[in-house]
């Protein structure tokens, strides 16, 4: 296997890692509905949001966002790479089933969408795929 996608792929483990530290502080913090709208950040673009507005649940709810939105661009970089560059043929599905493990975010489009009957569903099982991706992840390293 080629070394940079090795190490590529453990960032993305440790990626993976945060982002299940950082969803699990937005459970516990009860800040799972603290910015209203997806994927905009109070009608500003959620990487351009100001650092001085983010107070209270807003900081572990958008901080979430932004540590799922770069898990999930290097996941898709991930399985790209895989899928080029490692002849191994179970290696490269298991880059491609990562793919399928990131569109858990679109989940948070629709909890905007039907606020109260899916708050339940996100305190319950929402990082349900999580695991899933990490296992993938750590699978391919």
């Amino acid at each position: 296997m080629n070394i940079w996608l090795h190490r590529f792929i453990k960032f993305v483990v440790f990626s993976t890692l945060l982002l299940i530290a950082a969803g699990g502080m937005v459970t516990s913090t009860d800040s799972g509905l603290a910015v209203p709208d997806w994927p905009n950040t109070y009608g500003q673009f959620m990487f351009s949001f100001p650092l001085e507005k983010m107070v209270g649940g807003i900081f572990y709810e958008h901080g979430h966002r932004m540590i799922a939105s770069t898990v999930g661009f290097l996941t898709i970089i991930l399985a790209i790479w895989t899928w080029k560059a490692d002849p191994r043929r179970w290696v490269r599905k298991l880059g491609v089933a990562a793919l399928g493990a990131w569109q858990r975010g679109d989940l948070g489009q629709c909890m905007r969408s039907c606020q109260a009957a899916f708050a339940a569903e996100q305190r319950s099982g929402s990082g349900a795929k999580l695991p899933a991706r990490l296992a993938i992840v750590v699978a391919a390293a």
